[in-house]
């Protein structure tokens, strides 16, 4: 068994969750996947903490998904609902 550095014990449920939220968006159910992503993205770190890759901006609700390396960001809200995008961090 594999721990995190927090001692919370690693799974690795990645490839179900792709298939749970393939199942909703072909079922029309795009207001579940963009839920079930928002959670994964919440829950994005091995300790089960806010991803790394998110950026908020100041006083407004606009949250971008950022690549640390280039700089580059994708708006997070609508990226989450298009059923063709997927985690830089491999979780969807």
């Amino acid at each position: 068994m594999t721990r995190a550095p927090c001692g919370k014990k690693l799974t690795s449920g990645k490839s179900r969750t792709r298939e749970i939220i393939t199942g909703l968006f072909a079922r029309g159910q795009a207001q579940a996947a963009f839920t079930h992503r928002i959670g994964q993205c919440v829950h994005a770190s091995d300790c089960g903490r806010l991803c790394e890759r998110l950026v908020k901006a100041p006083g407004k609700a606009l949250v971008w998904c950022v690549d640390p390396q280039t700089g580059e960001r994708t708006e997070l809200y609508p990226a989450l609902e298009d059923a063709g995008f997927r985690c830089p961090q491999a979780r969807f």
